[in-house]
């Protein structure tokens, strides 16, 4: 063995430079300018201080029958969870940079009274008594408009949402083999059941929220009595009166208890589903531990080498 790891493992008395990646260890293969794999030399990296005795013991304790060390999670692998991650924070970033600050514009009943009362009152056409009548006024039927106006871009939102998680899932199973030109839910029951048989989706632990989002975006859509009645026996918490009767036509918005928990609650809980999703389904693992993915290594001796721009061409990490 001793033989065997002499003739692979480089001399690095011969890498006089500091400022390349093979001096610390880490072996790059490119391929047409990008990376198509890192190896990793652990002694070389704890040697060279990159590493600690704790995470070479970690690396270690991967059986191998080679010196090097192959991290497990690739770069420029395409990893369905990876694909599903994208699409949540995409929309968790639009939430907070976009759709909540947009709302916190909005005026609410009490700017709206106070601006009617300080034009009332600078202007000389009411006396301090009828400009607070006139600001409460204007606090009441401002209320119900504001209050729908909240509701509009919660709702604006959710269809969204609903949109870019059916969107993934299509794109996602479509790139794992599904030819079907059609799409629902069933489809995708069919689909599962197929790729690992007998395996059904909507058994999952946290089906409920992909299962949750769809009821409450198929109502937002489509306004009947039928879609109210499976939101209401699935989840009556999202209505606002689960007792009161649903009449036919009457616009989803005025029945559903929208609020921004409702949508982080959403967000993060269609997130685990979709981690649960790609490892039953996919048999991926969705919690690689830093130290067991290429980019991490890469990233290590970039830092190191940070004097020099962009040492190993790689623009997607920079």
């Amino acid at each position: 063995m001793s033989k065997y790891k002499k003739r692979i493992v480089p001399e690095y008395e011969n890498i006089y430079s500091d400022t390349v990646p093979e001096y610390y260890g880490v072996f790059i293969e490119k391929y047409n300018g990008k990376i198509v794999s890192v190896k990793v030399d652990p002694k070389r990296l704890r040697k060279t201080r990159l590493i600690d005795n704790e995470l070479y013991n970690e690396i270690q304790s991967i059986n191998r029958n080679t010196p090097y060390f192959h991290p497990a999670k690739k770069i420029g692998t395409m990893y369905c969870f990876e694909v599903f991650r994208k699409q949540i924070n995409g929309l968790r970033k639009l939430w907070d940079k976009e759709i909540k600050p947009a709302v916190e514009k909005l005026e609410t009943p009490d700017q709206a009274g106070d601006r009617v009362y300080v034009n009332n009152v600078a202007s000389g056409i009411m006396d301090v008594e009828e400009s607070e009548i006139s600001r409460t006024m204007t606090k009441i039927v401002r209320t119900p408009v504001y209050q729908y106006a909240i509701q509009m871009f919660y709702a604006q939102f959710i269809l969204l949402m609903g949109a870019e998680v059916e969107a993934v899932m299509v794109k996602v199973i479509t790139a794992k083999g599904y030819t079907g030109e059609k799409f629902n839910r069933e489809y995708l029951k069919g689909y599962v059941s197929g790729h690992v048989e007998g395996l059904d989706y909507t058994k999952f632990d946290n089906h409920c929220y992909y299962d949750k989002i769809y009821k409450i975006w198929n109502f937002l859509k489509h306004n009947n009595i039928d879609v109210f009645e499976k939101v209401r026996e699935s989840y009556p918490e999202v209505l606002i009166n689960p007792e009161a009767p649903y009449i036919n036509g009457d616009i989803a918005i005025r029945y559903l208890k929208l609020t921004e928990e409702l949508i982080m609650e959403l967000l993060e809980g269609v997130a685990k589903f979709f981690d649960e999703f790609c490892k039953k389904v996919f048999g991926e693992v969705t919690d690689y531990p830093e130290w067991n993915t290429e980019v991490f290594y890469v990233r290590l001796v970039k830092d190191e080498i940070r004097d020099i721009t962009n040492p190993l061409g790689l623009p997607w990490y920079v």
